[in-house]
């Protein structure tokens, strides 16, 4: 079994593939290829890791790849685990966080691959986040069922 990536370029292309900037391809020398279907493998086999680290200490999170969000009751503790799990990630593990991505908000303020929560009464709802082309998008394709100048029952309308 090949360790150097130059090696396994001929069968595993996506792991050597180059970087595009401004036209011209320069070669990758450290990563996998954005938006390749290994990175978010890649990524769960090395954060089990920070999974298993945050599940001893008691914490409520969700991680899907790379991208996580950690709940905890205060700004303080929020601010101190964000810095112990930025440390942890970039000491221990050797990866690089995006600081300009990483940040301390309330769950309500914040939103992970789409989804964001509410509190409603004393319980925590979820909600789905549409961007405004997908909202257009669904009006546009529901219009015609919708309208009210037809004089059909909505389950009628359904069924056309």
């Amino acid at each position: 079994m090949t360790t150097n990536l130059k090696e396994a370029g001929g069968k595993y292309g996506s792991l050597v593939s180059g970087i595009m900037s401004e036209g011209l391809i320069s070669p990758r020398n450290e990563g996998t290829a954005q938006g390749s279907p290994l990175s978010p493998l890649l990524s769960n086999i090395l954060l089990d890791e920070l999974d298993q680290r945050l599940e001893e200490r008691g914490h409520c999170f969700v991680r899907y790849a790379d991208d996580c969000s950690i709940y905890v009751r205060s700004i303080k503790s929020a601010h101190r685990i964000k810095y112990s799990i930025t440390n942890y990630l970039e000491g221990e593990l050797k990866l690089r966080v995006n600081r300009a991505k990483s940040k301390v908000s309330r769950p309500s303020k914040s939103s992970l691959l789409g989804f964001s929560f509410y509190k409603m009464g004393k319980s925590w709802k979820m909600a789905c986040e549409w961007s405004n082309s997908r909202k257009a998008y669904c009006r546009l394709a529901c219009s015609p069922i919708l309208q009210r100048s037809l004089n059909l029952l909505l389950p009628i309308r359904f069924q056309q």
